[in-house]
């Protein structure tokens, strides 16, 4: 019997091409299952929507007030896409968990229990955002934390290109590029 992939990404799957490409790969050897927005247009034995409303008023306050006070465990865990995810998935086991993106990793290691937690970065970089004040002051530290508190626990990192799996290297994490 194939081994379970769940493919993780708070994402439109039916139109994310990167995700659609990670789908395909996986399914010639592996049983595909995935969270997220929307269902992908490639065949996956099972799907868990998420389907979360952003934060409003008194909800979007408290956020603001995690992340400036460096509440940033209790900000990631009320997130609308977590907060619909985590009860879907807990229940269920993967051999295997495709984070794709900053966003999916703590839920994936979470959710994983002895299955081995692949992270994609995408093209992601910790000062990517940096020129934005607004960035700056609310995630800039939240992004840092989740980095140092999550990367080094995927059994995997993956990005797309050589200079950030490079400056990743030399800051002590092994990455490879896809």
């Amino acid at each position: 019997m194939k081994s379970t992939v769940l493919v993780l990404s708070f994402s439109n799957l039916d139109r994310d091409p990167r995700v659609s490409r990670h789908i395909q790969a996986l399914a010639s050897e592996f049983q595909v299952v995935t969270c997220g927005l929307s269902r992908p247009k490639e065949a996956v034995i099972g799907h868990f929507p998420v389907h979360g409303q952003p934060r409003r008023g008194i909800a979007k306050l408290s956020a603001g007030v995690s992340l400036l006070s460096g509440g940033f465990e209790r900000f990631y865990w009320a997130h609308p896409f977590i907060k619909a995810a985590l009860p879907q998935l807990e229940r269920e086991r993967f051999d295997a968990i495709l984070a794709n993106d900053l966003l999916s990793l703590p839920l994936a290691l979470r959710i994983a229990k002895q299955g081995a937690v692949i992270f994609d970065a995408h093209e992601y970089s910790p000062k990517e955002f940096s020129h934005s004040w607004r960035w700056r002051m609310l995630f800039s530290r939240y992004n840092d934390y989740q980095c140092r508190t999550y990367l080094h626990l995927a059994r995997a990192r993956v990005t797309v290109c050589g200079g950030i799996a490079h400056s990743a290297i030399s800051a002590g994490t092994v990455w490879a590029c896809l």
